[in-house]
């Protein structure tokens, strides 16, 4: 009996982590916006319940989950220093342990299959993904749809997702699945290919397209790649990009010629808008540095706008400008349960969602719990069996 109970406990997370992660990704849908973070919160504490009364308490992962928990409520901590209002406090700090204290679910006595988890993500996003093809259809032939599309460097379309570079990443994420976990049949397979690699093109976001192609290079190049530990890797990326960014500071005008040039060939008239779009996403990324070293809590929620006039379309960087050295602190602990190494499932994965990282601010949304999983799945070793029979 107490088995049973046990077993229906676990399927219930299950089937909410599920309603988290999907409901996460549409929050420009009003009557969603904040569930997902309602869903969260009441996964949590249901696990918290089952492992305290269980008598896990003296288990690692609930080491690791307060360990976070007490950064978040140190990060709360300095937003009142900073003078936030109180509601953007709140708004803010749920959001984090929604994010973040998705760790819990790793806890090996919830017996939660995260593997099962994902494909009900993916096949669900399938779904998501042909509604909206056959929108984008009806928009293209009739001029009416659903979801209205974006004009800016022609039609962009983003579907019940937040906008299309978040369309993109999530379909993206959702497409590398599809090739990977090897629950779909080949014919399967290919049609679920198909549909998510034309809404990613309609999406027109050129930062998930060029991300996918380097993931198909490297996957031609994975024997080479002996980087195995997570942190490591986005260290590594980090710094590439830092040092990118700084190369390119001391050479503006060869790379405004050379940018506007290549992105002229690709959008036509567009190109110089689209490469002053991205120079002034560099110049605040500048800002956000120069002023969040000098913080150490950082200047809180919603304030890169109103401080330095423009997103910085980063999530490290915006991280770090909001949330300060604590919030650094936070992305480590929240990498170190489950992130020793990466295989071959959350290996793409990650390169993807890194490199979309450096365009679009991940961390804020379940794009980051989708990675997270991925990684424990293959911590596990879950990937390689069969998926059975569920609740």
């Amino acid at each position: 009996m107490a088995g049973l109970k046990g077993r229906l406990s676990s399927c219930l997370i299950e089937e909410l982590m599920v309603l988290y992660v999907v409901t996460g990704a549409f929050t420009s849908i009003g009557p969603i916006s904040k569930l997902f973070y309602i869903i969260g919160l009441i996964a949590e504490i249901l696990s918290l319940f089952y492992l305290i009364n269980g008598r896990y308490v003296g288990e690692k992962i609930l080491k690791y989950y307060l360990e976070i928990i007490t950064t978040i409520v140190l990060i709360t901590f300095g937003f009142i220093i900073n003078g936030t209002p109180i509601k953007l406090v709140l708004s803010r700090s749920m959001s984090l342990i929604c994010i973040f204290g998705c760790i819990i679910f790793f806890a090996p006595e919830l017996r939660i299959d995260l593997f099962r988890v994902l494909v009900k993500v993916k096949k669900i996003m399938i779904i998501i993904a042909a509604v909206m093809l056959i929108d984008i259809i009806c928009h293209k032939v009739t001029g009416f749809g659903f979801w209205k599309p974006i004009t800016y460097l022609g039609y962009r379309y983003s579907g019940p997702f937040y906008d299309s570079n978040y369309a993109a990443a999530y379909l993206g994420c959702i497409l590398l699945l599809v090739w990977m976990d090897g629950d779909f049949n080949s014919k399967k397979r290919w049609i679920a290919t198909i549909i998510l690699v034309t809404d990613i093109y309609f999406c027109g976001s050129l930062t998930s397209i060029l991300a996918l192609l380097i993931c198909v290079f490297a996957a031609a190049l994975k024997k080479l790649i002996h980087i195995n530990n997570i942190m490591v890797f986005q260290l590594i990326c980090l710094s590439i990009y830092v040092t990118m960014l700084i190369i390119w500071s001391n050479n503006r005008q060869f790379f405004y010629n050379a940018g506007t040039g290549l992105l002229g060939s690709l959008y036509s008239d567009g190109g110089k808008a689209k490469y002053i779009s991205l120079q002034i996403r560099f110049e605040t990324q500048f800002k956000a540095l120069r002023i969040a070293v000098l913080n150490f809590w950082g200047q809180g929620p919603h304030q890169l706008v109103p401080q330095l006039g423009h997103d910085t379309h980063n999530s490290f960087f915006s991280f770090f400008f909001e949330e300060g050295y604590l919030g650094v602190l936070l992305l480590i602990q929240s990498l170190r349960y489950q992130a020793s190494k990466i295989t071959k499932l959350a290996f793409y994965l990650v390169l993807f969602i890194t490199i979309n990282t450096f365009l679009l601010d991940i961390h804020y949304t379940t794009i980051y719990t989708i990675l997270l999983i991925s990684i424990q799945i293959e911590g596990n070793k879950r990937s390689e069996r069969l998926l059975y029979e569920g609740c």
